[in-house]
């Protein structure tokens, strides 16, 4: 279709190298490893890397990703070569014309080198060849890996607008599923059509849902500039696009009782409303029951809320559930520990009552590595580091070790805060967190007052630090340890800074819930929790101990929390 733009745009990040495949579709994505460098081989030497594209069809465009760890490209020689055996030159020796192809700089990980537009209308099927050739020999720079994808004219997918994609392959192929023009296949289709209103998209094969309407035929024309409130298609309500009328995909079309935010099925949005007062809005975006008396509030970042094993509302955003946050509702509870709690120190107390006039939302889990990690490469958060106690050599937690979701340690209170700054909240107060933790009535642990802390609830010190494993879990993994409000890892695996400077006891403490900086000393602050290091008496949920905010020890983490608006 000469509506189809190329797909270039609709390309989503590119993926760490894999075993080599062929993806269908539209994309036709094939990864390879190719290693050059640190004196490969003699002077003039050349090493080649091929790989085969299976679809027929012409090219409609290709872009090449490569990843390389070492700087110095400056003599390599990197060409690709087409089936037909077209050759163009990513990077010469100089400054020729085809050096500015390799562009950008990446320490790790792929970067693009742009669409090879002299490809355009080549044969597809077959082995393309990156080539790499080190005329100088020795250390002329490492190419790690590459990427190569082919958007090949032949593979449209057709859905029909506003309407049910189902409905389009049973009137044209009687079967479910994606449909893929080819050939003689694209009259048949046609013809089945007849004057429906149908579309074609641009979807990525690596995330099938991730899809981009390029053309529209049998729709009519409209007016852009008509006003809200009129209905410029002659076949009903719809919404103008370039002078294309589309029908839209409403909140009568979907199951159940919709709510909250929905596609409309042309990379727009319906917004469907909420819910009844017995109702919340679920992650599936369908009313569900409410969590009893609990009246859930609209989460800041509008992410939907259900109901969790608690009965508090929890709220869960789609891009991470690790970000999922719990509503502690207002109420009292007695903050700090009777003298007679085995294990208690008089830093827990006096007991005092503390009221929360409105609720707040406490993180379900505690910060992860990959989330921090996030912070780090827009340059907001800076590295932690555990040099300041590491008795096991655990380590810090990084992703490319495998610690994705565990709990980000070595962390400073500074770098917590500026952590939970950038996604617009903030550290607990000790009374939220022991609030969140406990409930309106004490209780020695999170999870109650039996059975004591053991690994089926905390990862803590048994059989060594981290149950025997010498370090933390992934967030979450003791849900038999869920606190008051579903919070979970409040015992165990980090210790978590609090939002308060350290006091020695709780003799004249707010009793409003806010966070306690008066007559600090230093840089001294409150952490809970326990860690992966403590026996049984510092997992119990009244349990605090001072620490200097400076510090970068291997146990230490955070959770965040945020008021109401």
């Amino acid at each position: 279709e000469d509506g189809v733009t190329d797909a270039a745009d609709c390309l989503g990040p590119p993926g760490p190298p894999g075993p080599s495949e062929v993806l269908p579709g539209l994309l036709t994505s094939v990864d390879t490893v190719l290693l050059v460098g640190g004196g490969a081989g003699p002077a003039g030497g050349t090493v080649s890397s091929s790989v085969n594209v299976a679809a027929s069809g012409t090219v409609r465009s290709v872009r090449v990703y490569l990843a390389y760890l070492h700087p110095d490209l400056a003599l390599m020689e990197v060409a690709l070569v087409a089936p037909s055996g077209a050759v163009v030159l990513l990077h010469d020796q100089g400054d020729g014309d085809g050096a500015q192809v390799l562009t950008g700089w990446s320490g790790e990980g792929f970067f693009p080198v742009g669409d090879l537009d002299a490809l355009a209308g080549e044969p597809a099927r077959g082995d393309w060849t990156l080539r790499a050739t080190n005329p100088a020999g020795g250390d002329a720079g490492t190419l790690s890996s590459w990427r190569l994808e082919v958007v090949v004219d032949s593979d449209v997918r057709v859905t029909v607008a506003g309407e049910l994609q189902a409905e389009l392959l049973a009137a044209a192929q009687g079967e479910l599923g994606a449909l893929r023009l080819s050939g003689e296949d694209v009259a048949t289709v046609l013809a089945a059509l007849e004057d429906r209103v149908w579309c074609l998209e641009h979807c990525h094969p690596a995330w099938p849902d991730d899809c981009t309407v390029r053309t529209c035929h049998g729709v009519d024309r409209c007016d852009e500039v008509e006003a809200p409130g009129d209905t410029p298609c002659s076949r009903g309500a719809g919404r103008c696009s370039e002078g294309e009328c589309l029908p839209l995909r409403t909140c009568a079309d979907l199951e159940g009782e919709p709510c909250g935010a929905h596609h409309d099925g042309f990379g727009g949005t319906i917004w469907c409303g909420g819910c009844d007062a017995d109702s919340v809005c679920g992650a599936d975006g369908v009313c569900v029951p409410g969590c009893g008396d609990a009246v859930c509030p609209t989460h800041p970042e509008g992410w939907p809320s259900h109901c969790n094993t608690r009965g508090h509302c929890e709220y869960t955003p789609p891009d991470d559930p690790l970000r999922a946050e719990i509503f502690v509702p207002p109420g009292t509870f007695p903050m700090g520990s009777p003298e007679e709690e085995a294990g208690r120190s008089d830093t827990e107390g006096p007991v005092h009552g503390v009221t929360f006039d409105s609720g707040f939302w406490i993180g379900k889990y505690e910060i992860t590595v990959a989330q921090y990690e996030a912070c780090e490469a827009v340059e907001v958060c800076s590295v932690p580091s555990v040099a300041g106690w590491d008795p096991t050599n655990w380590g810090l937690n990084r992703s490319h070790i495998g610690r994705a979701n565990h709990p980000a340690n070595g962390l400073q209170r500074g770098q917590a805060q500026v952590y939970c700054d950038w996604i617009g909240a903030r550290l607990p107060s000790e009374a939220e967190w022991a609030y969140a933790a406990k409930g309106p009535a004490h209780r020695i642990y999170a999870w109650g007052d039996a059975p004591p802390a053991d690994c089926g609830h905390a990862m803590m010190f048994v059989d060594g630090y981290g149950c025997g494993s010498g370090g933390t879990a992934p967030v979450g993994s003791r849900p038999a340890g869920a606190a008051w409000s579903g919070a979970l890892d409040m015992a165990g695996n980090v210790w978590e800074w609090m939002a308060d400077c350290w006091h020695d006891s709780y003799q004249e403490a707010p009793e409003d819930g806010t966070a306690w900086n008066g007559a600090c000393e230093g840089d001294w602050y409150a952490e809970r929790g326990g860690g992966y290091d403590n026996p049984v008496a510092p997992q119990r949920a009244a349990q605090r101990f001072p620490n200097d905010g400076n510090n970068q020890y291997a146990n230490m983490g955070a959770r965040c929390a945020r008021g109401l608006p």
